[in-house]
């Protein structure tokens, strides 16, 4: 009845189905053609000639021909219809992705028959309809890749972001749309996808219309046909530009903060810093500048990407008082500075600082104050470009942030500053302490040779005033003279050494001979005080690091509290132990034993507190300051009580190779 209908309308069926834009052919139930419409014929070049019976198989890709069957068996079978994915060869060689759809009819005679429609399943313009409504409907960019990895569809939002067509966005390199940087690493990327064949995700920076690139998350995934078989990818773009530069921001603020908490020089510090700006701002050269101790004047901080000479410019920079450069000005109004293009800033027309920006190429310049915790100006972070340019919205957020670890990295230097300031002062006084409380013995090492030096010179008067002259008595008692007067001098610089004002001098020290340089000091004071030294000095012993006074200092120290501890002790000998060894294989360890009165367990944890004293003229700092003296050389100050009679106190610190690895960590 159907085709009657059609007959009599007077529409050519087979005309029809000619005309369709796809391949049509009609099989038997045994698989031979008996018809193929013009697409078939002009996209193949098989006429019915060859394509009639089993000659259509020839237009199949060899490698799809049995999956093909064996689907079209499945579908004969189930009587469900399914879309079965094949390659076929074009006219000109070249293998295309088509989906087949076979469905079964009735023919004249009454026997099934069957209709293939094959449409070409490549590019976009297979797409079905709502499939592209969907697509475009989107809020993110979404789209295909052919087997090659190039765009074959991208939707309404990736069009509208980038601003292209379609065919400029499958030429990615030549349309500038993916960053350079990131060129190379999202190309191998693609490669990889290709041959592992599996969903892969990745991150890289693309051009939107605006000129800005922005950071985003490509998520990639296989598309495959009824055999299995890779026929293009799904590859969808989120854009994650806010997210990562809030990450890398956090990142760079606890890397920063980081450097800080492990004591890192503030040269260090900034100059990191000045990376870090320089990563999260693209184009930019940033250095930083110090406000001086007088307040007068800028020192180099770092800027590590600037040239040296412009570098060198910059430093002991003198602070204008009337805003004659930005940096001046910053300082002054306590507030950003921001120079759009020095040449024709009229703030800076005929200034050396406007001069130095061009002999070096640089336009803008955006300087930002750096608040210290009182409220004071610490430094300017100064951030230049070669083009003119205004900070946007998010460049000053994130300089505002940054300043704020400068300003924790400043004030952090300067108390450190005014600590090791105080710990000299306070070292020096305890010197001077026991300077006073030696005088006895420091007066006994000085006069014996100087008592020496007046005999000789009376003796070597009157050998010289005989008759005749003792010519060669005399030069015997010159040489006695020479040599006590060398002794003398050696006992004042030991003193002047040891009880110097001086800022620390980290050195190569063998702690064996330091203690025997303190114990030649205070040996007048150690007999008066009727001590009884013992030495065991360890052979071999591994150097140190440090700074050799200071360390003279704390065995000082802990020998003359030995010996005060063991001063009212008549019952025993006052026998006092300095021993040296090695504490493990990465440390030096020194102890003072005596036999005094011992200590008070609940003193214990006093016992190194300032101004903590059991001495009825202690001034209670010297404990305090050597356990800051040897926590500074990363080591440990302790004491512990013998097992008989009076304590032992002492210390252990790195050998120099492990003080040099701690103090890199």
């Amino acid at each position: 009845m159907d085709n009657e209908r059609i007959a009599a309308s007077g529409v050519d069926l087979d005309k029809v189905v000619s005309a369709l834009p796809a391949l049509v052919w009609t099989t038997r139930d045994d698989g031979l053609c008996d018809f193929v419409n013009r697409y078939w014929r002009e996209y193949t070049g098989l006429g019915p000639d060859v394509a009639f019976g089993l000659g259509w198989q020839k237009a199949i890709h060899s490698e799809d021909v049995t999956s093909c069957l064996e689907s079209w068996g499945a579908v004969r079978q189930s009587g469900v219809a399914k879309e079965i994915d094949v390659r076929v060869r074009r006219c000109d060689g070249e293998y295309r992705w088509f989906v087949f759809q076979p469905s079964i009819m009735e023919d004249a005679s009454g026997q099934d028959r069957w209709c293939w429609l094959g449409l070409y399943a490549d590019e976009s313009a297979s797409i079905d309809g709502r499939l592209r409504r969907v697509l475009d409907s989107l809020p993110i960019r979404a789209g295909f890749l052919n087997t090659a990895g190039y765009s074959t569809f991208s939707n309404a939002q990736a069009l509208d972001d980038f601003d292209m067509t379609q065919e400029e966005l499958s030429r990615p390199t030549r349309s500038g749309i993916i960053h350079a940087d990131d060129l190379d690493r999202v190309f191998g990327y693609v490669a990889a996808l290709m041959t592992a064949g599996d969903r892969r995700e990745y991150q890289l920076r693309m051009r939107h219309k605006d000129g800005a690139y922005r950071w985003t998350l490509a998520r990639d995934a296989p598309c495959r046909n009824a055999q299995g078989d890779l026929v293009r990818w799904v590859s969808v773009h989120v854009d994650v530009d806010d997210l990562k530069r809030a990450e890398d921001l956090l990142s760079a603020e606890v890397k920063l903060l980081e450097r800080v908490a492990r004591g890192e020089s503030l040269g260090q510090v900034l100059e990191a810093l000045s990376r870090q700006m320089e990563g999260l701002f693209d184009g930019c050269f940033c250095g930083v500048l110090i406000v001086g101790s007088d307040r007068k004047h800028l020192e180099l901080g770092a800027g590590p990407s600037l040239p040296s000479e412009f570098n060198a410019l910059l430093e002991r920079r003198r602070i204008d008082g009337g805003g004659c450069d930005p940096y001046s000005r910053a300082f002054i109004e306590k507030s950003p500075i921001i120079t759009w293009h020095s040449n024709i800033d009229s703030r800076w027309e005929g200034s050396d600082w406007q001069t130095m920006m061009r002999m070096y190429g640089y336009a803008s310049c955006w300087s930002i104050p750096v608040m210290s915790g009182s409220g004071e100006v610490s430094g300017i972070i100064a951030m230049y470009r070669r083009e003119p340019a205004n900070p946007t919205a998010r460049e000053r957020d994130l300089m505002e942030r940054l300043s704020k670890i400068a300003s924790i990295a400043i004030d952090r230097a300067r108390a450190d500053e005014a600590l090791n300031q105080a710990r000299l002062e306070l070292t020096h006084v305890a010197r001077t302490a026991t300077l006073n409380a030696m005088t006895a013995s420091i007066t006994h090492e000085v006069s014996q040779p100087i008592s020496g030096i007046l005999t000789n010179a009376s003796t070597c008067a009157r050998m010289l005033a005989a008759d005749p002259p003792n010519v060669a008595g005399a030069a015997e008692t010159v040489r006695r003279t020479i040599r006590d007067a060398n002794r003398a001098t050696e006992v004042i610089k030991r003193l002047r050494s040891m009880f110097a004002k001086k800022a620390p001098i980290m050195e190569l020290v063998d702690l064996n001979e330091a203690a025997q340089e303190v114990i030649a000091v205070s040996s007048g004071e150690l007999r008066r005080l009727r001590s009884a030294l013992e030495t065991n000095f360890a052979e071999h012993l591994s150097p140190v690091r440090g700074d050799r006074v200071q360390l003279q200092q704390v065995i000082l120290n802990l020998l003359l509290n030995a010996a005060d501890a063991m001063a009212g002790i008549e019952d025993r000998p006052r026998t006092l132990r300095v021993r040296t060894e090695m504490d493990g294989s990465d440390s030096v360890k020194l102890s003072v034993q005596d036999a005094g009165v011992g200590l008070d367990p609940r003193a214990m944890e006093k016992l190194f507190e300032a101004f903590y004293t059991t001495k009825a003229h202690g001034l209670g700092i010297g404990l305090a300051i050597s356990r800051s003296i040897i926590e500074s050389h990363k080591g440990q100050l302790w004491a512990m009580p013998n097992e008989g009679p009076g304590a032992t106190f002492g210390f252990s610190i790195p050998c120099a190779a492990d003080a040099a690895r701690i103090e890199q960590a």
